[in-house]
């Protein structure tokens, strides 16, 4: 019944890019401070399953990020 009235958004309108590839995730002036850096460098993991998001993972601090503001680098990747 629930079904009948919600509407999901699919992830057809993102664009495609390659799991694996660096991402840098830009961070919003609430997030850090003036001296710290506007972006950190994650890989990109997936998408959003509820929401247009992209899933980083941050292998030194082992941690996820869930951001749409992104910047990806298709031209390299994370190697184990």
């Amino acid at each position: 019944m629930l079904f009948d009235h919600c509407i999901l958004p699919s992830i057809v309108s993102l664009p495609p890019y390659i799991f694996g590839c660096f991402i840098y995730v830009h961070l919003h002036p609430h997030q850090r401070t003036k001296l710290e850096e506007r972006a950190l460098k994650y890989f990109f993991v997936g998408y959003g399953s509820t929401q247009k998001d992209y899933y980083a993972y941050h292998s030194p601090s082992k941690k996820f990020y869930i951001s749409m503001d992104v910047t990806f680098n298709e031209h390299s990747f994370f190697l184990c």
